[in-house]
């Protein structure tokens, strides 16, 4: 009753109020609302519910776990998972009591792949084939009935077992209590009891029914413990001593709401008879929850240094998962280090197919620049000091002499000769003039972070540091602010993602005030100083501030001039001085202060010509700087190829390429090998022989990668028809859509995934849930055969998707919101291969997102849809059709506060809504209400830079073919931009060409 009517009614003014007000996303991870049976075939429920928890701990902003206690202790599972060797001690105890063990070995089976040994209990339909059978009710209801014997029994067993071993000592109390515990109390230690600050992230409501009706057992076993046909008194202990004793001497006592009911009637609760209840306990969740959202808005940092931490964050959150299953490349790191430590002025690239690991070896390298520069200074000269400068100029990218005379493209500041000189030799300067190398940096405090059961924001990639951390360091982010260093450790340097703070101030600005000169012999204060070097890392094409130049030369720039202490004012927002000004603001490091600039995947980035495409990038570096860039290149694949020959013409000096190849057979096997060693985990020899032919077919790290995710599921009993392996990526990746596909669904996974596949910048989790529940071929699947309280998709499904998606989907900040989108393009590909064949569904997706941000549906508005057949003939329905407000929010282009000012503006609506309207080919929506529409327009250009709605009118030129849009010629582009600049003449554009 509570839940369906937070569902109904308080989740969505929640939405509201954070989105309006704070422009935060609400999200519900309620995994019990929409699931009718607690019991599921794979058992992974629990497990699910603890990662969500942990997942809502680690991106809260504000309130991150709500629990509601009765009078039921509730749902007490069997372990899915038991040590070998605990479960070989439980059956000798047993046996010794004279009990039967063959229920537990008919159901827990030995994985020998884990290391130790475990027990698993195998899927209910397995055995019971009939458990999911809905086409026959009775045969399901059979199957159920048996599992739920199957399973007291089974409790019964494992219970005797645990407390006879802990009774004579063999066993400790959290691992016999591991039997007896309930799903709810478990998911109350971990989201209340382990909790070090419940002040600010949790409530707890506990609710006492006076006089329940036991005569009507089957009611009263929704609120209560029932065991044969009584009170079940065990679980009424277990939830006395967690309600009464431990819940209320953890949480804070403002934070706790006791209620005391009625039991009213045969159904004993009822929101006919219990209505003055639910609006007192709905008032206080609605105020209480804003309350904490507001506390956790008033400790965020909103200054223009506080909100460069979202991006960094993010990209240091990919650069650490990179470099945590990085393993080999010696050859290709020395080659780096030597880049590093070396005289070349200009920037390095790594090249090579896609999925090669050029994305690991850049973060790794990165991430070893500290050791490399204090090994180099503690040997006096790095151990070897860099080849002699031997490079040939004029080589293509296959090593092939071009010839200097040959050369294309490039840049004006290109060095004649393409060698260095000793003021860019970073290893040497730094050796010659500094003692020490120390990490003085402080890491910026985590802002934006997001709740689950409440509100998300940024990104959930930016929770690369826990809660408490993220708090215990904004006061050091102030602090630090004050200082006169300005500089960050490499592991913790400050970034960017905000184009607001951009000026218009000339390019004469005198950056050269903020340079240091360079002494002429170093003193004797130089040499005693130590070194921060400024590292900035970048994943192009992850994150809205990094897909296009020019928000991501500002958000450079804003980095640079952040650590370097000159003002965010001075940023041009038109490219070409904003590619001077960057380049300007490289020669501000110093031998004390060097810069490192690590850009993965250049080719992914966006906003401009081809022609134009590298032209930001110098190809002379001013000393103490360095950059390193990776690029695909697929022979067979001009197409994707052409940045890295545009690269090629630019940087002469061939050893300033690396090409990054596939790992090979042998280091391949080595590294599954050490990836299994770490996950605990091993195969049997056939299963091993199994691998060896695969990665013989193809050894590219994406492909490595997806046979170890692949292979960590196999069991050492799984059949040999079960452990298969594709031989390529594509055909790994199909294979796993279609694993996903057939154990959750195939409507449901395929429209799941096409909306992700089809966002221009990639879908939140409450959009995606939005856009499922507004989906009505997907919800017709999934109630087919009952009726929703609230016809909207149930939380746990998308959940459990997402769980067998781990490591594909990223995820990112997409104007102020974390959103989620394909970690690599292959991904991308396969998707739209799969999921795009036909043009009318991709038509169907992309319409159905631009219906959700025009707001068709929003607001209380409800969408038509027809009863399934199914649905007609078991709940005896004369009508065909019905219509259901499915929860989704309106999409105004500005949020007005109380006070009639416009707080924000709607940032995700101006990035998705012309992309979508464009590939929809709706052109009415498209003109009247986008490119042509006053208040878009000046909404727009009041929150976004000037080629952001550009972009819009450039984006519609390139997809559509219509009369209409053959009128926007080189003239009027010219004076479109020019309208759009003054703002004066937005109303003359917007009447004429409707």
């Amino acid at each position: 009753m509570e839940r369906n009517t937070l569902m109904a009614t308080v989740y969505p003014k929640l939405k509201e109020y954070c989105r309006e007000k704070h422009g935060l996303e609400f999200q519900v991870v309620d995994m019990r609302w929409g699931v009718r049976d607690e019991a599921t075939d794979d058992h992974m429920t629990t497990e699910l519910c603890m990662k969500e928890i942990e997942n809502c701990q680690r991106l809260s902003m504000g309130p991150n776990f709500v629990v509601f206690l009765g009078q039921k202790y509730g749902y007490r599972p069997i372990p899915t998972y038991i040590l070998a060797s605990e479960l070989a001690q439980f059956r000798e105890v047993l046996l010794t009591m004279g009990q039967e063990v063959i229920l537990l070995d008919t159901w827990y089976k030995k994985d020998s792949n884990a290391v130790p040994p475990i027990c698993i209990l195998q899927p209910i339909s397995s055995i019971l084939v009939n458990f999911n059978n809905k086409r026959v009710p009775k045969l399901q209801q059979e199957d159920q009935a048996k599992w739920w014997d199957t399973l007291d029994r089974m409790q019964k067993l494992l219970r005797k077992a645990a407390t006879t071993l802990y009774s004579q000592g063999q066993l400790d109390f959290d691992s016999m209590h591991n039997y007896l515990m309930s799903v709810t109390e478990r998911e109350v230690i971990n989201g209340l009891l382990k909790v070090r600050n419940t002040k600010n992230h949790v409530l707890a409501y506990v609710r006492y029914i006076n006089n329940i009706n036991l005569q009507n057992l089957r009611r009263a076993g929704l609120f209560i413990d029932i065991a044969n046909r009584a009170l079940d008194a065990e679980a009424v202990r277990l939830l006395a001593n967690l309600r009464d004793e431990r819940l209320p001497a953890k949480i804070e006592p403002s934070n706790l709401m006791r209620y005391t009911v009625e039991w009213i009637g045969r159904d004993g609760l009822g929101n006919d008879t219990h209505d003055e209840y639910l609006q007192n306990f709905i008032s206080h969740f609605y105020r209480n929850i804003a309350r904490l959202v507001d506390r956790a808005m008033r400790k965020e940092d909103s200054s223009p240094q506080g909100q460069i931490v979202t991006e960094i964050l993010q990209h240091l959150h990919a650069c650490n998962n990179s470099v945590k299953v990085f393993y080999g490349r010696e050859n290709d790191l020395e080659k780096v280090r030597r880049y590093i430590l070396g005289p070349s002025i200009q920037p390095l690239t790594l090249f090579g197919a896609g999925g090669c690991g050029k994305t690991s070896l850049l973060a790794k390298s990165a991430s070893l620049i500290v050791t490399w520069l204090s090994e180099f200074l503690e040997n006096g000269h790095g151990g070897s000091n860099p080849p002699p400068d031997t490079r040939r100029r004029g080589s293509n990218i296959n090593g092939q002499g071009e010839g200097q005379a040959n050369r294309k493209g490039g840049d004006t500041d290109r060095s004649e000769s393409g060698k260095g000189d000793s003021q860019n030799d970073i290893g040497t300067t730094w050796k010659e003039e500094v003692v020490s190398c120390t990490d003085s940096g402080r890491t910026s405090p985590l802002q934006g972070t997001t709740p689950g059961t409440q509100s998300r924001r940024s990104s959930r990639t930016s929770a690369t540091l826990s809660r408490q951390e993220s708090e215990d360091l904004a006061s050091s982010n102030s602090s630090r602010r004050q200082s006169s260093s300005g500089v960050f450790s490499p592991v913790s340097t400050v970034t960017d993602g905000q184009s607001s703070h951009r000026g218009s101030i000339a390019l004469s600005t005198p950056i050269q005030e903020h340079i240091d000169p360079e002494p002429a012999s170093p003193s004797v204060n130089k040499i005693n100083k130590p070194i921060k070097p400024v590292l900035i890392m970048r994943y192009l094409g992850t994150t809205p501030d990094s897909s296009a130049i020019t928000p991501m030369l500002i958000s450079l720039c804003q980095q640079i001039s952040y650590n370097y202490m000159v003002p965010f004012d001075a940023i041009p927002d038109d490219l070409v001085p904003l590619t001077a000004y960057f380049k300007q603001l490289l020669a501000l490091a110093t031998r004390e202060q060097p810069l490192l600039v690590f850009l993965d995947s250049v080719d992914q980035i966006g906003g401009a010509q081809d022609a134009n495409k590298m032209a930001w990038l110098p190809t002379r570096l001013p000393p103490h700087c360095k950059i390193v860039v990776s690029c695909v290149y697929e022979p067979e694949n001009p197409e994707i190829s052409k940045d890295c020959q545009t690269l090629r013409r630019m940087i002469d000096d061939e050893d300033n390429f690396i090409h990054v190849l596939a790992l090979g057979e042998e280091l391949a096997s080595q590294v599954i090998r050490h990836w299994m060693r770490n996950s605990h985990r091993d195969l049997t020899n056939y299963q091993w022989r199994v691998v060896s032919n695969a990665i013989a077919r193809c050894s590219l790290p994406i492909f490595v990668k997806l046979v170890f995710a692949e292979i960590c599921r196999w069991k050492s009993y799984s059949r040999a028809q079960e452990t298969h392996l594709a031989s390529n990526v594509m055909d790994s990746i199909m294979m796993l859509f279609e694993r996903i596909e057939i154990q959750h669904g195939r409507i449901l996974v395929f429209h799941a995934l096409a909306y992700i596949t089809a966002s221009k910048s990639g879908l939140s989790e409450t959009e995606l849930e939005d856009l499922l529940s507004l989906d009505d071929r997907v919800l017709d699947d999934v109630y087919q055969y009952h009726m929703p309280p609230v016809r909207r998709i149930p939380p746990l499904l998308w959940t459990r998707i997402r769980n067998d998606l781990p490591n594909y989907l990223s995820e990112r900040e997409a104007d102020g919101v974390s959103v989620l989108n394909w970690y690599h393009r292959q991904f991308k590909e396969a998707a739209k291969e799969r999921y795009f064949k036909n043009q009318n569904l991709a038509n169907y997706f992309h319409s159905s997102i631009a219906e959700y941000f025009m707001g068709t549906w929003g607001g209380g508005n409800p969408k038509p849809f027809k009863y399934t057949e199914i649905q007609r003939m078991r709940f005896n329905l004369a009508e065909k059709e019905g219509e259901a407000d499915r929860k989704v929010p309106l999409q105004p282009l500005v949020f007005v506060g109380k006070d009639g000012k416009v707080s924000r503006y709607n940032l995700r609506k101006f990035g998705e809504l012309p992309y979508h309207l464009v590939r929809a080919r709706r052109l009415d929506d498209l003109f009247h209400n986008v490119l042509f529409h006053y208040q878009w327009l000046h909404a727009k250009l009041s929150s976004c830079p000037l080629q952001a709605v550009l972009s819009d009118f450039e984006d519609t030129c390139n997809n559509l073919e219509d009369r209409e849009i053959s009128r926007f010629d080189s003239t009027l582009h010219a004076q479109l931009v020019f309208a759009l600049k003054t703002y004066k003449t937005i109303t003359c554009i917007t009447t004429s060409f409707k």
